[in-house]
C-alpha cells in the first residue's frame, strides 16, 4: 500500500471531519467573485509613506489594466524628491537608480545614489508607467470620484469641489465634506441651515447668544457661515464661504443691516464688504472684516432682526 492510500485511510478511520485536500485542482470557495481587470487606484495619505490603490468600475476603459500596491516615494525623483511626470524625461544611472530631466542637468557624471561613475540613459519603462498611471483625487474620502493621471492631479486638486471641510465648533474634531459639514452642525450642534437667494434680502434672527448660523444658496447650493463672536463691546457679525481660500470665483460680497426695535427707533446704516473664504481648518479666526453691533441694541428678551443680503460679484 502507498503511503498516500495508507495516509488517507488513516484520516477515515481516525474519524476526521475533513477530507483529503486534493492536490491536482483548486477549488475556490463558494461565493468568491470571478477576477476582473481594474484601474489603477493610488490614494496618497501622506507625502511619504505606502500608497494605498483600489479597484472599482469607472467610466474609463479599464482594459488590459492592473492594480498594483506601491510605495508612493517611488513616483518621485528620489535627488529632489518632485514627482517624475512633472519633470520628463526620466533617466538612469548604469546600476539602474532614476532621477528626473531637471536634476540631471545639473549633476556631473557621479550618480547621486550609488557614486558611481555613470552615463545616464532614458528609463523608458518606468516613463511609460508614469504616463499612463491613473491616480484617485485626494478628496475622494470625501466624495470626488475622478480618476487622474499623475499629470493632471495636482491642478485638479487645487480646484476640487469635495474638499474637507472642518466644524467651526470648538474641540469638535469633524472634518468631511461641506455637505457633511451641514448634515453634522445640524445633528451634532442643532444648527440648522436657512436657504436664500443671492441679490435678495433676507432676514436673520441673531440673540446675545448666537454663535453660528448656516446659510446655503438656492442658486449653486453654496454654503455660508455667518459667526457671532460675544466680545466686551457687543457682537461682532461677520460672514464666511465655505471654500479653500485660493477659491477666487466667483466672488462674494455681503451686507448687513440691524432694522429697528424698540429700543431704535430707525435702522442702523448698512455695512458692506468682501467675503472671506475658509474651511476653518486652523479654526474660527478673528480677523475677517465684522460689524460690531453694541449690546444695548439686543432686546432684553428674544432676539434682534437683522437684514443681510448676499451677491456675486466680479473679481
Amino acid at each position: 500500500m502507498s503511503s498516500r492510500k495508507r495516509k488517507e485511510k488513516e484520516a477515515s478511520s481516525s474519524g476526521s471531519k475533513h477530507p483529503p485536500r486534493s492536490r491536482n485542482k483548486y477549488i475556490a470557495p463558494p461565493g468568491t467573485p470571478k477576477k476582473r481587470p481594474v484601474i489603477l487606484r493610488v490614494g496618497y495619505s501622506g507625502e511619504e509613506g505606502m500608497t494605498s490603490m483600489e479597484g472599482g468600475d469607472d467610466r474609463r476603459s479599464n482594459k488590459g489594466m492592473v492594480m498594483v500596491m506601491l510605495d508612493g516615494k517611488l513616483l518621485s525623483c528620489p535627488i529632489c524628491s518632485q514627482p517624475l511626470v512633472d519633470h520628463p524625461p526620466i533617466y538612469q544611472c548604469n546600476a539602474g537608480h532614476v532621477i528626473c530631466y531637471s536634476c540631471r542637468k545639473k549633476l556631473e557624471k557621479h550618480c547621486p545614489s550609488c557614486s558611481a561613475l555613470t552615463v545616464y540613459r532614458r528609463c523608458i519603462s518606468l516613463q511609460n508607467i508614469v504616463n499612463s498611471a491613473t491616480i484617485c483625487c485626494v478628496n475622494s474620502l470625501y466624495g470626488c470620484k475622478e480618476l487622474l493621471s499623475l499629470a493632471e492631479k495636482k491642478a485638479h486638486e487645487e480646484t476640487c469641489m469635495y474638499f474637507p471641510c472642518f466644524c467651526p465648533k470648538t474641540f469638535c474634531n469633524f472634518q468631511g465634506s461641506k455637505e457633511m459639514l451641514v448634515g453634522h452642525l445640524a445633528v451634532e450642534h442643532n444648527l440648522n441651515a436657512e436657504r436664500f437667494s443671492y441679490n435678495l434680502n433676507f432676514n436673520i434672527y441673531i440673540s446675545r447668544l448666537s454663535k453660528h448660523k448656516v446659510l446655503i444658496s438656492d442658486h449653486d447650493k453654496s454654503i455660508f457661515i455667518l459667526k457671532t463672536i460675544k466680545q466686551e463691546q457687543g457682537i461682532a457679525i461677520s460672514c464666511v464661504c465655505i471654500r479653500p481660500p485660493n477659491f477666487y470665483e466667483p466672488a462674494f460680497s455681503w451686507s448687513l443691516r440691524v432694522l429697528k426695535t424698540a429700543k431704535r427707533g430707525e435702522d442702523s446704516n448698512m455695512f458692506k464688504s468682501r467675503m472671506a473664504s475658509t474651511t476653518f481648518e486652523d479654526g474660527v479666526k478673528n480677523d475677517q472684516v465684522s460689524l460690531l453691533v453694541p449690546l444695548e441694541m439686543f432686546p432684553s428678551v428674544g432676539a434682534l432682526k437683522v437684514e443681510i443680503c448676499i451677491k456675486e460679484v466680479s473679481v
